[in-house]
């Protein structure tokens, strides 16, 4: 009996698996479970890298179209021009702004505020560069205002965003817009250019690019800067 016992002990051990056996594998699963953890972090910030930028391409395509129907903005005023903010000083955001009775009494209204996806950011120090086919050329800037005009979303670009409170003071960006809006074309604000936009991830080396172009208004994402991508 005693020695039928001790067979079957034998044969539990001998069945099952030791310490060390366990530890090696509980070693390697553990390894496994980091370079997965590693590879998805990757691809969460390439994602999120890639909605960064289709969604700005989408928020400056609605300013636009914005432009286009004539949105009212404040009860039934109509924004006549609808701006898209990129700003070096809040590189994790960017506004959607319009400008009213921009002829009378020019007023100035944030309709919002968008956030760029967690991890994401506009490249610094210059996140807009301004190609313009006039003096000064290839002009590179830490903040940059991309305006619509109605009623066929004429495009204007300034390579700055001074604004003083109220806005429209002499020495605003805001005033340059307005100005080249109602035909003084003798301000920074120009058609004839392109602005190049940069995203990038927030310690990381992937980018994204957007263009947009002056003279046709378009808006797309890039990969040299010069020709859309898709």
């Amino acid at each position: 009996m005693n020695v039928l016992n001790r067979t079957r002990s034998l044969r539990v051990v001998k069945n099952g698996f030791t310490i060390m056996e366990l530890l090696v594998v509980i070693t390697i699963m553990m390894l496994m479970l980091g370079a997965l953890t590693i590879n998805l972090g990757g691809q969460r910030a390439k994602r999120n890298l890639n909605i960064a930028q289709n969604e700005l391409v989408t928020n400056l395509r609605k300013a636009q179209s914005f432009t286009l129907s004539s949105r009212a903005v404040i009860g039934t005023k109509p924004g006549q021009v609808y701006i898209i903010k990129i700003d070096a000083a809040n590189p994790t955001q960017y506004t959607l702004e319009a400008l009213y009775d921009v002829r009378s009494s020019p007023k100035f209204v944030t309709i919002e505020t968008i956030k760029l996806p967690a991890g994401v950011t506009f490249l610094l120090p210059n996140p807009a560069t301004i190609t313009r086919n006039v003096s000064p050329a290839n002009q590179a800037y830490s903040c940059g205002l991309v305006a619509f005009k109605t009623p066929f979303a004429k495009t204007y670009l300034n390579g700055g965003c001074n604004a003083t409170n109220p806005r429209f003071q002499p020495g605003d960006d805001y005033l340059n817009v307005l100005n080249h809006v109602v035909n003084d074309a003798s301000t920074p604000s120009s058609v004839d250019s392109a602005m190049l936009v940069q995203l990038g991830e927030i310690g990381g080396t992937n980018t994204r690019k957007i263009l947009i172009k002056g003279i046709s208004g378009l808006i797309c994402p890039t990969t040299d800067g010069v020709i859309c991508s898709n």
